[in-house]
């Protein structure tokens, strides 16, 4: 389950609990945990927003070196691959 669609569920359930008939103290209780559940999961679809937009920007603004002609690959170490060759042995 998504944590939108979660949201919205959670929000659901708070908007019925008061017409459930259930006694006071537990109305207060199940909302206070609806809530502190809604507010939890907004956070959280928050910061994955937030995370989404960094990538993209990121992305964007490599295309716009790569378009300026400047390389990309200059800004990661790149360090040298050391490939063993087999040693072949001729037989007589």
């Amino acid at each position: 389950m998504t944590k939108n669609r979660s949201i919205l569920i959670l929000g659901f359930l708070s908007a019925i609990t008061p017409f459930v008939g259930l006694p006071p103290t537990w109305e207060d209780t199940l909302a206070l945990i609806y809530g502190l559940a809604i507010v939890l999961l907004a956070f959280l679809v928050a910061l994955e927003h937030r995370k989404k937009i960094v990538e993209i920007r990121r992305t964007e603004e490599e295309v716009m070196r790569v378009s300026n002609g400047e390389s990309v690959v200059s800004d990661y170490k790149v360090e040298e691959i050391f490939i063993p060759t087999e040693n072949k042995v001729e037989s007589m």
